[in-house]
């Protein structure tokens, strides 16, 4: 089995998808071993959070590789498993990081509100996520054709409103990030803005549209972009630094 018994669609997407989950996963690495480096370890989440929450390309990448190179797919199951289970964790990881960092000196009881709130429904919904992969899982959705998936009610939900989260919680932390009087914060917030809007952009496209070469080329572009974004939404390069501010 080699490449050339793809078609155009299946080998942007395939080729798109490898590209974005590498460079997620550098990202969030990157971000975790500076966490512990710069003794920042309330990153520590933010990192997990990146690499989590990109769990749904990593099925297709894997996929990719798989036939390519090994003439096999994964099967339903193994495909839904690694597309889905890490989403809930990863959410759970993003509003610990919200919630630790945006109100760690105040608020506390905000930030309780919102951790019993997020908590619970992640727990509950990953242990149904599993019983149901092991059981029917029709129930989470089906693969179609060989790196798409399609997902029914009960794991689209979840997904949806997992999206909306991270979007609108990312818009909270990066807008008041931008409003502090400090020139590499203001900088700093403006890439997280275009991290979780690109994010969100990239991966609406992704779930909504229906995939042609165009618009995996736009939607998988968005998404690396959102993932340097975030990077230097949490750690700018002092020399970049010193020339944004600048202008």
């Amino acid at each position: 089995m080699s490449i050339s018994e793809l078609n155009q669609v299946q080998i942007l997407e395939g080729i798109f998808s490898l590209i974005w989950i590498i460079i997620a996963t550098i990202v969030g690495i990157r971000i975790i071993i500076k966490a512990f480096t710069k003794n920042r370890y309330e990153l520590f989440s933010v990192g997990l959070f990146w690499i989590f929450i990109c769990s749904p390309w990593y099925s297709s990448a894997i996929t990719f590789l798989a036939y390519v190179f090994f003439n096999y797919t994964i099967d339903e199951r193994t495909y839904l498993l690694i597309a889905n289970v890490p989403i809930a964790p990863g959410l759970l990881c993003w509003i610990f990081s919200f919630v630790n960092i945006l109100y760690k000196q105040k608020l506390k009881k905000r930030r309780l509100i919102i951790l019993v709130i997020y908590i619970p429904i992640c727990i509950i919904y990953e242990i149904f996520l599993i019983y149901f992969l092991f059981t029917d899982v029709g129930v989470v959705g089906t693969v179609e054709g060989l790196f798409n998936s399609r997902y029914n009610l009960f794991a689209l939900t979840f997904d949806i409103f997992t999206l909306i989260s991270v979007l609108i919680t990312g818009l909270i932390f990066s807008i008041r990030s931008m409003r502090i009087n400090n020139s590499e914060i203001q900088w700093k917030g403006r890439f997280l803005l275009v991290a979780f809007l690109f994010f969100s952009i990239g991966a609406f496209l992704d779930a909504a549209i229906p995939n042609i070469g165009i618009t995996i080329v736009i939607g998988r572009t968005l998404l690396i972009i959102s993932a340097i974004a975030y990077y230097l939404g949490f750690f700018l390069p002092d020399r970049f630094t010193k020339w944004l501010i600048k202008i």
